[in-house]
């Protein structure tokens, strides 16, 4: 937490910084986890000021980094009535409390950011971990977690790389070196397509199986899709909504997989496996 209304931590009190080119950094009340802040736009005058009165005012393309670890990782922001003037994860606030869900790309950068987009004033800053999915400790996320994320084009390779065809089989790279899904067809003489649209998410057809390796019951499967398109099963369940987390079972981790398969055209975001930190 970041509690500039009752100044916790203490270490809160009187820290600021101001000018152009400059940035630093905001202690939390939890371990040596802390908020960056730097500049928006290269060359802009950026402030963040503690008040004694009990807010952090921060001036036009002032930007914090708050660190996240896990798509389970939440993040509140408390501003002072109708001084909302920030966005965040790149989406405009629109009340004096917000509540922001950590995505994929965010968890691969490891922070999300709040810019000001005018002069706005904070009550407080709040990051809700995931101790389960994070474990005992904290280490860099590109160490932890594979991704295929479509929509961002991460890896650079992802978007080059698919399969449409019958009775074919591909190993498609992730974000994590050595780590691979398998895109094949379980029904002998059956197509399968994974192919990447410029709009930004893969398109699966129906029948079309993947892959996604998994080591331990620890791990965390996400799958994100275009809003409303989870035609598909993830461990043999059928999921119900756009943004899917499915933990993995013993038996998947007997087979060395998890298999997400098309029960018709399906559109994806993005894929990723949160690996356990102590293997």
């Amino acid at each position: 937490m970041w509690d500039f209304l009752n100044k916790t931590p203490q270490s809160l009190v009187g820290q600021g910084m101001q000018g152009v080119n400059v940035s630093g950094t905001i202690l939390s009340d939890y371990g040596d986890l802390s908020i960056r802040v730097l500049t928006a736009q290269n060359g802009s005058f950026i402030k963040y000021a503690c008040s004694d009165k009990g807010y952090a005012q921060l001036v036009e393309n002032t930007a914090l980094r708050i660190p996240v670890f896990s798509v389970h990782d939440v993040i509140y922001i408390e501003s002072y009535s109708g001084q909302y003037r920030y966005t965040i994860g790149g989406v405009r606030a629109t009340k004096n409390q917000t509540r922001y869900y950590a995505k994929v790309s965010d968890v691969q950068k490891g922070y999300v950011e709040v810019v000001a987009v005018g002069t706005t004033y904070l009550y407080s800053i709040t990051v809700a971990l995931d101790m389960l999915a994070a474990g005992d400790e904290l280490r860099p996320v590109g160490e932890r977690v594979a991704l295929w994320d479509w929509q961002n084009g991460y890896p650079s390779t992802i978007k080059r790389e698919g399969v449409d065809g019958i009775d074919l089989s591909k190993d498609i790279h992730s974000s994590l070196e050595g780590t691979e899904m398998r895109v094949l067809s379980k029904v002998p003489g059956e197509r399968i397509k994974l192919a990447y649209n410029s709009d930004g998410y893969a398109q699966i057809n129906q029948g079309t199986c993947i892959r996604v390796p998994v080591k331990s019951t620890n791990n965390l499967v996400s799958v994100i899709s275009y809003t409303g398109q989870f035609r598909y099963t993830i461990g043999g369940v059928q999921a119900e909504k756009n943004q899917t987390t499915y933990r993995v079972t013993a038996d998947d981790v007997k087979n060395g997989y998890v298999e997400i398969i098309a029960t018709g055209t399906a559109y994806l975001y993005s894929i990723s496996v949160e690996y356990e930190l102590k293997e």
